[in-house]
């Protein structure tokens, strides 16, 4: 028997609602293009999953570490403990998610299906706070922000860490958390994500991609390279490098989604307009910034990643929260393609 691996896309079916207000408008194009995009190509199924409580989906869902394994684990993330905010934890009383049979999982609300209908699909619990977002699954390794330790409390690094190898069977890597993002949300009173998937990617099981930070006044990409070179051939760390075109929008480029041999990459793309609805001129430049790195972006993951079928989906209202206009039209933003999605690998055996 010849195996093969088949790919399955799942996003909330809140993507795809019936409202008619703006955000909902371009949330349902959003939907489309992705699902457009995975149809043409070896034909993916793009899945959408009933009776979630909010749209990123990475951050709840089981963690699959290979074609027959997933990791369960509790979702009940910081930021989202506030009472106002409560109403986006999925399983907010059942923690963590839990897979019946190998067909299904469930959460507080109704039962959810998980299409796993290969036998002998192994399901581990880690008992650990973890947001999917912040697994970053490389080989025989996963990658973490140190945001970890910090939610996990009283448990010791050390009972983390021993814990994160036991459920996972692999390496553990702590890679320090964005000091940019810490900073922006201590300055718009908010909690930071620090997810490990808004800082690098995976290329294959040996390569890695980071994001672009630019002129990085705090020193953050030094602190990542002390890290990963410890795991990790300098030779296979790449990163975006956007020079002069570089924005403060460009970690967007990072969360990309990749589905066997298609990346669909974020793009940002707006207008700054006046009262009267005229073009905000000092904003053009920016602009002209913007199209560069969609651009660019696409051409260097090429080069790193070896995938000719790189497609560029406008993920600004998403995560920018804001209209082509500049307009503020969405409250729950901050993440891109990634974050939004969740794809399964099975494996589908053929007669040789």
């Amino acid at each position: 028997m010849e195996k093969k691996v088949k790919y399955k896309v799942f996003v909330s079916s809140l993507l795809n609602s019936s409202g008619k207000n703006e955000i909902s408008v371009i949330l349902r194009d959003l939907y489309s293009r992705i699902k457009d995009n995975l149809k043409e190509t070896n034909s993916i199924e793009l899945i959408p999953l009933k009776n979630t409580s909010d749209i990123w989906m990475r951050d709840y869902m089981p963690i699959q570490i290979d074609e027959k394994t997933f990791v369960t684990y509790e979702y009940k993330p910081d930021y989202l403990c506030c009472e106002e905010r409560h109403k986006y934890i999925t399983n907010r009383f059942s923690s963590p998610i839990k897979i019946k049979s190998n067909k299904e999982i469930y959460t507080n609300k109704e039962e959810l299906e998980l299409p796993l209908y290969q036998p002998n699909v192994t399901i581990r619990e880690c008992h650990l706070i973890l947001d999917g977002g912040n697994v970053v699954v490389c080989g025989d390794k996963i990658i973490l922000t140190d945001k970890v330790f910090i939610e996990n409390r009283p448990k010791t690094p050390e009972y983390v860490i021993g814990e994160l190898k036991r459920a996972f069977g692999k390496d553990v890597i702590i890679i320090p958390s964005d000091p940019y993002e810490i900073e922006y949300a201590r300055e718009n009173y908010e909690l930071p994500l620090c997810h490990a998937d808004g800082v690098l990617a995976p290329i294959n099981d040996d390569t890695i991609i980071i994001s672009d930070y630019g002129k990085d006044p705090k020193g953050y990409v030094p602190a990542l390279m002390n890290v990963l070179t410890r795991y990790f051939k300098p030779e296979n760390i790449k990163q975006f490098n956007f020079g002069e075109n570089w924005t403060e929008d460009a970690w967007v480029y990072i969360n990309f989604l990749r589905v066997d041999d298609l990346i669909l990459i974020p793009e940002i793309e707006y207008d700054k307009r006046d009262k009267d609805g005229n073009l905000d001129p000092s904003h053009q430049d920016y602009l002209e910034k913007l199209k560069a790195c969609n651009a660019e972006a696409k051409r260097q993951l090429n080069i790193f990643s070896g995938v000719e079928n790189i497609v560029g989906i406008d993920t600004t209202a998403l995560t920018l929260g804001i209209n082509k206009n500049g307009k503020g039209i969405n409250s729950n933003c901050g993440g891109a393609l990634h974050c939004i999605s969740w794809e399964v690998k099975e494996e589908e055996c053929t007669k040789g």
